[in-house]
């Protein structure tokens, strides 16, 4: 954008261009010494000199024009944007035990609970553009756990490598690795979200005060069992307090179909769950000041998302500002080029005689 920081100056153009209709107002009044004809004259031609005896006069209007476009200022503007984020780190906690191959009617398909969990897992993240907004401006990680509890991804902003990692996670294949260690993954994520900070000022390698700021650390548990190895998530309690980590829980419930090794291959075959006892996990959302939720279906599980991601959420302040660059700079030199150019002109190839 070009702008004029003393727009009042060009008004002096008013100067060239009354010396212009002055100019032209003379050539136009009649000679004082009449002649009878002037055809003599005329087949007689224009010298080289005569012809381009315009130029001095041209160089000076321009040079003055130039002169007072200079005095006016111009100005070249950018605007930039400065974005000062405020931001939430996420830990998004996945239970991939042996249950959660359970099945689930997820918008018209039978997939597994894990496979559900993962499209809502990756639309809450990225946004679904109806319940889902996405999660641009947060820091997210994720901790999947059976017996034993691993960090999949670490806590990032650049959130396209979460579904690559996304897409590598699976159910326990092995049933000596199966089992659910609630309080072993809460306290992998609470250490992880603990050291959010470090982990963001690595990444973004300056100072994050000035761009980025962690507005609260969030945990995202889902889990459909209750801890049967590992750690208590009572034990996990006091860590979450004193860390300021808030624990949404999500309990996955139900009866339903489940794919099930037999002599004779295959099978579908109906699984009703055991009644889970979810009181420690009720008091870890309790005591950390998050919620607790059940959910016996998929549209279930997506709805407790999307008020999830409500309650969850983050602003971003846009600071705008203009830089100017000044820009007379380069009309002066040439408007006062233009008229020691004319001067030079009519003191050599142009001069007059009296």
């Amino acid at each position: 954008m070009i702008r004029f920081e003393s727009p009042w100056c060009l008004l002096a153009l008013l100067i060239p261009a009354a010396l212009w209709i002055w100019r032209w107002y003379r050539r136009r009044q009649r000679a004082g010494l009449r002649f009878s004809t002037v055809a003599h004259a005329q087949k007689a031609g224009r010298s080289l000199r005569q012809r381009i005896s315009w130029i001095p006069v041209a160089l000076g209007d321009l040079g003055l024009l130039l002169l007072v476009i200079a005095l006016a200022r111009p100005q070249a503007g950018r605007e930039r944007i400065h974005d000062v984020s405020e931001g939430i780190a996420i830990e998004m906690i996945l239970d991939r035990s042996g249950s959660m191959a359970q099945e689930l009617d997820f918008e018209g398909q039978t997939q597994t609970r894990f496979d559900v969990v993962k499209e809502i897992f990756r639309r809450f993240v990225f946004g679904d553009g109806r319940q889902l907004k996405g999660r641009p401006n947060d820091l997210i990680g994720m901790i999947v756990f059976a017996r034993y509890a691993d960090t999949t991804c670490p806590l990032t902003l650049s959130h396209g490598i979460l579904q690559p990692f996304l897409d590598t996670v699976n159910l326990v294949q092995e049933q000596s690795e199966d089992g659910t260690a609630i309080g072993d993954a809460l306290a992998l994520a609470i250490a992880r979200l603990h050291t959010a900070d470090e982990t963001l000022a690595k990444q973004l390698k300056k100072n994050i005060s000035d761009t980025y700021r962690i507005k609260s650390k969030v945990a995202i548990l889902l889990t459909d069992g209750e801890t049967n190895v590992g750690r208590t998530v009572a034990s996990v309690i006091p860590l979450a307090k004193s860390c300021g980590v808030r624990v949404h829980v999500i309990a996955l419930g139900g009866s339903g179909m489940m794919v099930i090794d037999t002599p004779f291959g295959k099978r579908r075959m109906p699984v009703r769950q055991q009644a889970v006892n979810t009181s420690e996990l009720e008091e870890l959302a309790r005591e950390t000041g998050g919620s607790f939720r059940k959910a016996a279906s998929a549209q279930e599980l997506l709805e407790i998302y999307a008020d999830i991601d409500e309650m969850e959420r983050s602003q971003v302040e846009s600071v705008r500002f203009v830089d100017y660059k000044e820009l007379f700079q380069p009309f002066a030199l040439a408007g006062l080029a233009c008229i020691l150019i004319r001067l030079l002109l009519e003191a050599t190839l142009f001069r007059r005689l009296p």
